[in-house]
């Protein structure tokens, strides 16, 4: 028979294995919850004015479309999109026909963003709406549009192209605000 000491050597490699089993499959959970967390972000919601019903959805492919009828709600720098975790899987936006305006720093940051679809049916791109989206390189603005606020376009620093649909007349009567995009950004008229 075994002494006591002896039966003790014997359980060290049995509990060095338990334990080191216990770790990983605890840092296999911790990683399952966190891939989880990140994969189940809200990726759709609501992002319209009281009495409008314009929403949001982040598609597989990063084209963040905005769709319903109405206005879009204005976002802050404290109050931000619900899409600003998102910024960096969102490559284009596509705005339905049906929304009136895009939101004040709607999509602020969103560096890899390159193309943006804006509708007819859209009249004010709100101020910063676009700010610091360092990979958009040009934008078509329909004749609808009225208002264009302050820094809207502002360290878009690709973007070199405007297209506007209307004629240069129209364009002038547009309320452009302070820096509104980059100073060698050609303004194209084409109705």
């Amino acid at each position: 028979m075994r002494s006591t000491q002896e039966q003790e050597q014997a359980k060290k490699p049995f509990r060095r294995k338990a334990a080191f089993c216990i770790t990983a499959a605890v840092i296999v959970i911790l990683a399952a919850v966190l891939i989880l967390a990140l994969t189940n972000r809200q990726k759709s919601g609501d992002c319209g004015e009281a009495g409008s019903s314009v929403s949001w959805e982040l598609r597989r492919d990063g084209t963040l479309v905005i769709r319903g009828e109405g206005a879009m709600k204005d976002y802050t720098v404290d109050a931000e999109a619900p899409w600003f975790d998102l910024w960096k899987t969102i490559t284009s936006v596509e705005i339905e026909h049906g929304v009136t305006n895009v939101g004040a720093w709607a999509f602020c940051n969103c560096t890899k963003l390159s193309s943006v679809a804006i509708p007819d049916t859209v009249t004010c791109i709100g101020e910063h709406s676009f700010f610091f989206c360092i990979n958009l390189s040009s934008i078509t603005i329909p004749e609808s549009v009225t208002t264009i606020g302050g820094y809207a376009f502002c360290l878009c620093e690709k973007l070199k192209d405007i297209r506007y649909t209307g004629t240069e007349e129209q364009w002038e009567r547009i309320a452009v605000g302070v820096r509104c995009y980059p100073d060698d950004t050609a303004i194209r008229c084409s109705p």
